[in-house]
């Protein structure tokens, strides 16, 4: 691995929840994403009515739409620090989800795992693609242009987004994920367009695994 995780960040992860690193992507990077990712939201919701009803819809799994925003979201770097903050052997791409004031992740007081459709999600890197300057962005969203923030899947969110930031959040899950019907999440049904059914297992061709490490 070429990233370092030393003793004091892991502990900080876990007892508070959170914990950010400074320039996982560059500037220039954060600046492309943002600009893939308005691309193609603008496509989608020129297409299917799903996604001109929900911006929180259209902002799931960019990824396969979009090669730009594909390279970041299985990142290997990025992959490299869940890995070593989790403890995990392997870990898997559960999805992304652009995230603004106006695509809110997740209603007050929520935790990753009580909003995901999927059983077997351990953490999510969120990255900031243009920082917030109204200072309402609750205090654990990243602060920098390319900084990210990584979440364990039980970290407790109690504010909305705010301000003017824009996000992008990437969710990892373990090896064996099973897709199951969860009713807080808004694209509960959007994997049966792929050829899920609720109980199937996750597989590599639409979820790849992304690490496959044995951890000290």
């Amino acid at each position: 691995m070429k990233h370092d995780i030393v003793t004091e960040q892991r502990d900080f992860f876990y007892n508070k929840g959170y914990i950010e690193f400074e320039g996982i992507i560059t500037t220039t990077q954060a600046d492309d994403i943002r600009a893939a990712v308005a691309e193609t939201l603008e496509q989608r919701r020129d297409g299917e009515e799903r996604y001109r009803n929900s911006s929180y819809c259209a902002g799931r799994d960019l990824w396969r739409d979009n090669e730009s925003i594909k390279k970041i979201v299985k990142s290997k770097k990025i992959a490299e620090i869940v890995v070593l903050l989790t403890n995990k052997k392997t870990i898997r791409l559960a999805y992304d989800q652009n995230v603004t004031a106006k695509t809110p992740l997740v209603a007050e007081g929520a935790s990753l795992t009580e909003l995901s459709a999927l059983q077997g999600v351990i953490a999510g890197a969120m990255l900031c693609l243009k920082p917030d300057t109204t200072e309402e962005a609750p205090e654990y969203f990243p602060k920098e242009k390319g900084s990210a923030v990584l979440f364990r899947d039980d970290f407790i969110m109690t504010e909305k987004p705010a301000g003017n930031g824009i996000y992008h959040y990437i969710v990892y899950c373990e090896e064996t994920t099973v897709y199951i019907y969860n009713e807080n999440d808004e694209n509960c049904h959007t994997l049966r367009a792929l050829g899920y059914d609720y109980g199937d297992a996750l597989r590599n061709e639409y979820h790849p695994l992304l690490l496959r490490y044995r951890c000290q």
